[in-house]
């Protein structure tokens, strides 16, 4: 559908159920990712679909996890979990005292330390796609 394929590209925050922590994420579209789980996703999301166009299941975004590793990076979450980066506030607030702790030398959590890691690695990735292109739906800045 036209709204899933717009969202392709859009960086913003969705919760882990079982910490119930928001993370960053990128929708990525089914045949973009990583090259060991392609076949993986590729198939888990064309399966969606087609549940979808028979109206046995709602349409989901395939997602990558920023700071986590290659078996859990991608998984499928409702339109309704994903957060747009410009309607996180609160959460990047708390993304950004996570990155202060650090900086001022503080004790961190195991959680601020996720934190900080998937915010550089988000960071990262934005940086790079602005010096290329000079935009990026959801960007940081």
């Amino acid at each position: 559908p036209i709204g899933t394929r717009l969202m392709f590209g859009r960086v913003g925050f969705s919760e882990i159920e079982a910490t119930k922590q928001h993370m960053p994420v990128l929708v990525v579209h089914p045949f973009f990712t990583s090259d060991t789980l392609r076949y993986k996703w590729r198939t888990r999301w064309m399966n969606m679909f087609r549940k979808f166009q028979l109206g046995q299941r709602p349409m989901e975004l395939q997602v990558m996890w920023y700071g986590r590793c290659d078996d859990q990076q991608y998984s499928l979450i409702s339109l309704e979990d994903f957060i747009p980066y410009e309607d996180a506030n609160d959460i990047i607030q708390e993304f950004e005292g996570a990155s202060e702790k650090l900086s001022l030398g503080e004790t961190m959590s195991q959680r601020d330390l996720d934190m900080v890691q998937a915010l550089g690695l988000c960071k990262a990735d934005l940086d790079a796609f602005n010096a290329r292109n000079g935009f990026f739906p959801g960007s940081w800045r």
